[in-house]
């Protein structure tokens, strides 16, 4: 490149334009271009400081002179930093947004009453949560019901392509869109192949594939050829990083220890955390001590920690409507949403964005779903700010008298049944089971 690219975002993420600056590759010295390459980050103790990102054929940090820059400027607007950095290689980097956006329900007819009527409203919430800085979207490859097969996918890959800096109002480098995925351990997929045909299959209705992941810890005796199969793919170049799926702090100790073994990082380790799973606090610890970032899927728990749902409240289609009705007369679980309700009227925020910034005060991504742009900036609200540690000691011990209605793997590290694989997302058999017996146990 000619040039370096220094995109600067300032104070408020969320709102503010992205401002982009051209630095000519003649401005910079050796010594300083060589800082480039040897990944001088920029660091800061505290929130609140610069925002930048360089592109180009060294696209690793920030050369010396930009670094004054930004400090200049984070001394007169005390910016702030919106990207995290989750793995690097020796080429590339992979950065992970404050929020993630879960797409399980494009393509799920069952749970969420899906239909391609949605799809334009669909394409709007991607470009909104690009735009305010939610640029990684997650998916799976059982994600979609019946003849929309890997529904999900394919509307992912549609939507990145047609992304333009002309429906956008300031320039998004494509190299920053983070597009995840999910390999299921079907019982017919049991060598290390498989697993790669399988990423070169979702790479084909995506387009690309950034952060590939095994979706949960194979139910027969192949673990060993599926974790091959994912260092493959992350060896071959077909994915930028490489993640784990409802492993827990045994589990997931043991992965990142075989895989480091042969240079592979683990990048992210995703599992179910909200106020209503049991040992968040260990898996977060867990992740931290290992360089992993853990990722929060079902943050709201299927809409329950929503506020749109209460006791005499219209509830959603079964088989949500069937758990929500057997959990919200619980006195406990209506406590939490009435804490979450006081917090958020003082804040002037809504219960669901509450409930998944205490996702972000613990440590973890939240990985929201959203199916217009009315409900992404929604939950988009629920970023850019923080919640006090007093308000978070009073979430934690509202939420220990609640009942427990998610699994979490980091209380004990499961293998799912082998006939739950067999379905199209074995997860939510699981999660419903589970949630059914809980709602069962605390009445």
């Amino acid at each position: 490149a000619d040039c370096f690219e220094l995109y600067y975002r300032p104070r408020n993420m969320l709102t503010a334009r992205c401002v982009q600056l051209a630095i000519p590759r003649a401005h910079f010295s050796a010594l300083e271009t060589q800082k480039l390459r040897q990944d001088r980050w920029p660091r800061s103790a505290g929130r609140e400081h610069s925002s930048f990102r360089v592109t180009g054929s060294a696209i690793a940090g920030v050369a010396a002179s930009a670094v004054a820059v930004a400090r200049r400027r984070r001394k007169k607007s005390r910016a702030c930093l919106g990207l995290r950095r989750a793995v690097s290689s020796a080429s590339e980097e992979l950065e992970l947004p404050e929020l993630a956006v879960g797409t399980w329900a494009w393509g799920n007819r069952l749970l969420w009453q899906y239909s391609p009527d949605m799809d334009e409203d669909l394409r709007r919430s991607f470009d909104l949560c690009v735009d305010r800085g939610a640029f990684m979207f997650d998916t799976g490859d059982t994600y979609g019901t019946g003849d929309l097969d890997c529904r999900s996918e394919k509307l992912l890959g549609e939507f990145s392509k047609t992304l333009s800096s002309s429906s956008l109002p300031w320039p998004f480098p494509q190299k920053r869109l983070v597009l995840a995925t999910k390999w299921a351990p079907q019982p017919w997929r049991l060598t290390r192949e498989s697993l790669v045909e399988a990423c070169r299959a979702s790479v084909e209705r995506m387009g690309r594939v950034d952060l590939g992941q095994l979706h949960w810890p194979p139910a027969f005796f192949h673990e060993a050829q599926l974790l091959d199969g994912l260092g493959d793919v992350y060896e071959q170049g077909l994915v930028r990083g490489i993640g784990l799926s409802n492993y827990g702090p045994v589990g997931l100790r043991r992965v990142v220890s075989r895989l480091r073994e042969r240079g592979v990082p683990v990048a992210t380790a995703q599992v179910q955390f909200s106020l209503l799973t049991e040992s968040n606090d260990e898996l977060v610890a867990t992740c931290q001590d290992l360089g992993v970032r853990p990722i929060a899927y079902s943050p709201l728990c299927l809409g329950l920690l929503s506020g749109k749902y209460g006791e005499g409240s219209e509830l959603p289609p079964p088989p949500r409507g069937w758990l929500f009705g057997s959990l919200l007369g619980n006195k406990e679980l209506q406590n939490l949403l009435s804490l979450l309700g006081d917090i958020g009227q003082v804040r002037g925020k809504s219960v669901a964005q509450v409930a998944i910034n205490w996702c972000v005060c613990k440590g973890a991504i939240p990985l929201v779903g959203m199916k217009n742009a009315k409900q992404a900036a929604e939950n988009l609200g629920a970023i850019g700010w923080r919640l006090s540690d007093s308000e978070v000691s009073d979430l934690d011990a509202a939420a220990k008298r609640a009942p427990r209605t998610q699994p979490n793997p980091a209380s004990a590290d499961f293998t799912p049944w082998p006939p739950f694989c067999l379905l199209s997302d074995g997860r939510l058999l699981l999660l419903l089971l589970s949630c059914t017996f809980a709602s069962l146990t605390f009445q």
